[in-house]
């Protein structure tokens, strides 16, 4: 993935889920990340940061954590817009534009 804000290369970090045997707590050095017991499992891509290497530029781009956390605010307001509607503070139509509203949000975040 290049920058998306100069089209630098970039460098991650992200979280990985290894398996290995439990006397190796506390000792992943190079040789034993590499022993044949040891394997990936997966990994956060969720979680992942993105690192702009250009050094006049240094952009952080994380991952699909904004992603993900955009859903789960637009989540969030839609219950927080029907729990409104169920409990009669809010009328049929206030709830109708509230929730096209959320939807458009919902439907630029997949562009």
């Amino acid at each position: 993935m290049n920058c998306p804000k100069c089209n630098s290369p970039t460098r991650m970090d992200v979280d990985a889920t290894i398996s290995a045997p439990g006397e190796l707590e506390h000792q992943f050095s190079k040789a034993n990340i590499r022993r044949k017991d040891v394997y990936l499992i997966g990994v956060s891509w969720d979680a992942a940061n993105f690192y702009c290497t250009n050094p006049e530029c240094r952009y952080v781009y994380s991952g699909y954590i904004n992603h993900v956390y955009k859903l789960r605010t637009l989540s969030n307001e839609l219950e927080g817009v029907l729990d409104l509607l169920e409990t009669k503070q809010l009328t049929d139509s206030d709830a109708l534009d509230s929730f096209i509203k959320i939807a458009q949000r919902a439907k630029e975040l997949n562009k």
